[in-house]
């Protein structure tokens, strides 16, 4: 066996998804499940433009009430500073990889970070496909979960695993699963594959999806 001493680990690739219990109280959610219902319920005609609504997972309402007063200004703020605090908190948790070319940011704090937010509401019966989170090149992807327990879990598959691309002993194999839980944070990079099984509970699964960027390095305006 070699001297542990002269073992040295550089993890070159590896996806780290976050999970961070009980951020939210269970009367912050329930207080910000009621306003997100409440909005979806008023049929706000902005929703109508872009088809926010509809999208290939049938039976699940998207929609921005941040973008037309459908929160309340506290629950509002909450919400911004949620969503920055953990995004700060998954970018500090990242490993830094040894003899690595890229250039890597300068350290930044929560203000920076830029925001492209949307609410879920899934009925029973219904599931988010397989997909990622690609399209704009984002440096994390993220969900708060409002009302969500017993409503089905969020699956997380590698490429690896998907394409059955390396040996089955290999220890990021496999398919990650988390039962969602009310205030609960998850965060992921957005290359990451994922689906949400079906809603098999007795109430639909309200949530916030968002996708985060840095300033300094902007490919959407900002969300929230």
């Amino acid at each position: 066996m070699p001297d542990i001493n002269n073992v040295e680990l550089n993890v070159l690739e590896q996806t780290n998804i976050v999970r961070i219990k009980s951020v939210l109280s269970k009367e912050q959610c329930a207080k910000i499940t009621k306003q997100i219902i409440d909005y979806k319920n008023s049929n706000n005609p902005a929703e109508l433009i872009g088809n926010m609504n509809i999208n290939a997972n049938i039976g699940c309402w998207r929609g921005k009430p941040h973008f037309h007063n459908g929160f309340s200004e506290d629950i509002s703020m909450l919400l911004i500073d949620t969503i920055r605090s953990a995004c700060q908190t998954y970018y500090e948790m990242q490993p830094s990889p040894a003899n690595i070319s890229q250039n890597i940011y300068a350290p930044m704090t929560k203000a920076e970070w830029d925001v492209w937010a949307w609410v879920n509401v899934n009925d029973i019966g219904s599931e988010n496909r397989e997909h990622t989170h690609l399209g704009d090149r984002p440096y994390m992807c993220g969900v708060i979960y409002f009302q969500a327990a017993g409503t089905g879990r969020i699956e997380f598959m590698p490429y690896n695993y998907t394409y059955k691309i390396v040996h089955q002993a290999w220890p990021y194999n496999g398919v990650a699963y988390y039962e969602p839980e009310d205030g609960d944070v998850l965060l992921f990079p957005p290359y990451l594959l994922h689906r949400v099984e079906r809603n098999n509970g007795n109430q639909q699964r309200v949530n916030i999806s968002f996708n985060a960027t840095t300033e300094m390095n902007r490919t959407f305006n900002a969300g929230y």
